[in-house]
């Protein structure tokens, strides 16, 4: 089954800014500049009113709002389109922020693809599953089932329910408000559950809406900059950082932060860290908050998402980072269970990691198909607890005998993901224990960072500092004498200003 998600939104979107400073030569008009005016304009339609930043469309210009935020006017029902999902907007609250939508494509019928969906689910279906509708996709008839219950929850009660629904063809996860569902608990017509995905259901936004309001009480106009992807202030004369007072730059002494993120360190054998890392000589507006590098027991730690990574290496070229998990440094039975996981707008993996599945606490019957699964033995609060690891979840080629697997799989207290080198698996493919998988572990894996590096590089080279404001949330150039957008062009060279400049180390985004 190919499980497919509504585009990562699970009732937040998140908007990173990074914020704009102009400093340099400055531009004459005539005029209001256009930006200025263009953005003082409201979106209207039906029966949403006044829109204003962050949202855009229609007599707003696109450099008026974010990007993912653009409101259309269909027959006078506004929609917003998000990573190709279009959904019908059915208010906006600017005070606390939220906007209410539902999915246009379920709005009559639900043959497109917390409410779970199954479509093309094989005949006959076990007892228990009500819920059934049929589908004609592509000219082919199929059957389909939705559920609202917890799945976990479900592979207790009824492991045989999950095991066919693992062989359904696809499933579609559809939010929906509580409100919604909880006088409805017993959905089980098609009519019910359209009645309840069509109030929608709600989304807050971030998108530096304090910085807007600073924006707005200097007499700006707020906006985004698409060449920078930064929040913008449109002024009457010009854009400017994020508000429209004017302010002067000191040139008497070398800004502090300028002097701090010239500085960097070296750390066990990672030699030279510098942007985007900081730590030890290095304040934290030198780098990402993500990417302290720990130096206290001379060998280099990064702690990301609650879990600690040894770091093994940093190659500048490439901008990857090898890690190794220091939670499964000796064993596979950590004190507390997290998951790799990592901001993917920073870090990535690369295209030598490999997914390693741990099962942990599993029922104490033997799994359905021997051979598979690796077994071992944890203490966990004075009790011995049986898992399984496997270098996949993907079940597929055991055909008919996977879903009673898989059914065993979920009835596993806990699973953790550990990625590792595919050459270390390989060692492990052929003579699956736990001393070589713990091995492979020590081995790490890579993770590719994305940190403003372009715009680092444009710093640099015109004699600057890379660094981040932990205030605005955005990457920092520092000048000798203040900071700048991404560039020192526009302030007074120093004796030490570098002909060419490298980066020393460039981590994550």
């Amino acid at each position: 089954m190919r499980p497919h998600l509504l585009p990562a939104m699970s009732r937040f979107i998140l908007f990173k800014a990074i914020i704009i400073s102009v400093c340099g030569s400055t531009p004459v008009f005539a005029a209001d500049d256009e930006r200025y005016l263009n953005c003082s304009k409201m979106f209207d339609c039906g029966n949403i009113k006044d829109i204003p930043y962050p949202f855009w469309g229609s007599n707003r210009q696109d450099y008026c709002g974010y990007p993912g935020l653009e409101l259309n006017c269909s027959n006078q029902d506004p929609e917003i389109t998000i990573m190709q999902s279009t959904y019908e907007v059915l208010g906006i609250d600017n005070q606390s922020r939220t906007l209410n939508v539902s999915g246009t494509d379920y709005t009559e019928n639900l043959y497109h693809g917390e409410v779970t969906l199954y479509y093309g689910c094989p005949a006959p279906s076990p007892q228990g599953l009500s819920a059934r509708f049929t589908c004609t996709i592509k000219e082919t008839d199929m059957m389909g089932y939705f559920i609202t219950a917890n799945l976990s929850r479900l592979a207790i009660m009824a492991p045989s329910l999950i095991s066919y629904l693992t062989t359904c063809n696809n499933s579609v996860k559809v939010p929906i408000h509580q409100s919604a569902i909880l006088p409805n608990i017993d959905i089980t017509t098609v009519e019910q559950l359209l009645g309840v995905l069509n109030q929608g259901f709600g989304l807050e936004w971030n998108a530096n809406d304090d910085l807007c309001e600073t924006c707005n009480l200097s007499g700006g106009q707020c906006g985004y900059n698409q060449t920078t992807k930064a929040f913008t202030c449109y002024c009457a004369d010009q854009p400017r950082e994020f508000n429209c007072a004017a302010s002067p730059p000191s040139q008497s002494t070398k800004d502090e932060r300028y002097v701090s993120c010239s500085n960097s360190f070296d750390c066990g054998i990672i030699k030279n860290i510098g942007y985007p890392f900081w730590g030890s000589n290095r304040p934290d507006y030198c780098g990402y908050p993500e990417l302290e590098i720990d130096c206290s027991k001379q060998d280099p730690e990064i702690t990301i998402m609650q879990v600690t990574y040894k770091v093994l290496d940093v190659n500048n070229q490439t901008r990857t980072l090898m890690v190794a998990r220091t939670d499964y440094a000796e064993n596979i039975c950590p004190t507390q269970l997290f998951n790799t996981t990592f901001n993917p707008n920073l870090l990535n993996y690369t295209q030598d990691d490999h997914n390693m599945t741990i099962y942990y606490a599993c029922p104490a019957q033997v799994p359905p198909i021997p051979g598979i699964l690796t077994p071992f033995t944890c203490n966990i609060d004075s009790t011995n607890t049986t898992g399984y690891f496997a270098a996949t979840t993907n079940f597929s080629f055991l055909g008919s005998s996977a879903p009673p697997l898989i059914s065993y799989l979920v009835s596993c207290k806990n699973r953790v993901i550990v990625p590792l080198r595919q050459s270390a698996l390989q060692s492990i493919l052929s003579n699956a224990t736990v001393p070589k998988l713990v091995g492979a572990l020590n081995q790490g894996f890579g993770l590719e960072w994305n940190a403003k590096d372009n715009l680092c590089v444009t710093c640099k080279d015109s004699g600057g500092q890379c660094g981040y404001n932990q205030n605005t949330a955005a990457f920092a150039c520092y000048c000798a004498d203040q900071p700048q957008e991404f560039s020192c062009q526009g302030s007074p060279p120093t004796n030490d200003q570098p002909s060419h400049s490298e980066i020393k180390v460039d981590p994550l985004d």
